[in-house]
């Protein structure tokens, strides 16, 4: 992928994640009943703009600086690490699939905007797999963007 193409699919993915934020600012001035179906909303809005930007060069570059972060104290791949990451993004995908279900909440947004980046350290496993699934769309999006400007 070009550098302009991935550019353009991670401006695509914060502009999607700029939009559930400025959402969030002003939501709450629509009647009660849906504020939630809003949050669920914005919980897949930030979702799907994290997946955008995990899968571009901007997200490997971050991905890349916390491997690099955590390989000066052992590396996400050793033994604890490894296990601490694992049950700590399985914990955190369960609580955004309960908060989408059953209590959608603007913060839990914030969580799955992050989330993709969180899951792309895993290299393998059940996570690994939601993960790739997950995040299918948007690297159809950057595939699609990359081939549209010539990349």
């Amino acid at each position: 992928m070009s550098v302009l193409a991935s550019l353009a699919g991670s401006g695509a993915g914060i502009i999607v994640i700029a939009v559930a934020i400025l959402v969030d600012r002003h939501y709450r001035n629509l009647p009660g009943v849906v504020h939630s179906w809003i949050e669920r909303a914005m919980i897949v809005l930030m979702y799907a703009g994290g997946s955008a930007v995990a899968v571009t060069d901007a997200g490997q570059w971050v991905r890349d600086a916390a491997v690099w972060a955590t390989g000066l104290f052992g590396g996400v791949g050793s033994g604890l690490a490894h296990i601490a990451l694992v049950i700590s993004a399985l914990f955190m995908v369960v609580a955004l699939v309960v908060a989408l279900i059953w209590a959608p909440t603007s913060v839990t947004a914030v969580t799955a905007a992050l989330m993709p980046l969180i899951l792309s350290l895993i290299a393998s496993g059940f996570l690994h797999s939601f993960y790739v699934v997950t995040s299918a769309p948007a690297q159809a999006l950057a595939s699609s963007l990359a081939s549209w400007i010539g990349g």
